[in-house]
């Protein structure tokens, strides 16, 4: 019996399938860090939509408390639209310069009066970004409606 000759087999990997490989890997890094800048930035853009609600809740809670309307010649019929730019933030520690504008209107039914709070800034990327809440705030001061729930 006469031998057949083995086949020549070949071991390891040859330098084109070794480039495919690093294209690919490469490729994949890509992706990844464009993802990572993605996720980064919309990760800014929360925080800063938070502070900017969190900046128009305390105006409106401030008009509801009537922290706004001081002792003296300042009085319901006094609060009015205001405008602040550059908003002072508590922390002092932000990025971002946020500015709020309040627009306020008498409501046609009762002492009522209809608030518009609009928070304005610019994101990292130039885009203008708000965020706005309307309310009705009630012309009574909350210590009188407390002490009206107390005499019921």
């Amino acid at each position: 019996m006469a031998r057949t000759p083995h086949p020549t087999r070949h071991h390891g990997v040859s330098l084109v399938e070794a480039l495919v490989a690093l294209v690919v890997v490469a490729f994949g890094m890509l992706s990844l860090v464009n993802v990572q800048s993605t996720m980064r930035l919309n990760v800014d853009l929360a925080g800063q939509r938070t502070e900017a609600t969190h900046i128009a809740t305390e105006e409106i809670e401030n008009l509801r408390l009537f922290d706004a309307v001081q002792t003296g010649n300042s009085s319901w019929d006094n609060i009015a639209s205001r405008t602040v730019d550059p908003y002072p933030q508590a922390s002092g520690t932000g990025n971002t310069s946020y500015r709020l504008v309040r627009t306020v209107s008498a409501a046609s039914f009762s002492s009522h009066k209809v608030v518009t709070v609009q928070v304005l800034w610019t994101d990292r990327t130039g885009t203008e970004q708000s965020v706005r809440i309307d309310t009705v705030v009630a012309g009574i001061d909350p210590a009188l409606s407390g002490l009206i729930s107390v005499l019921h």
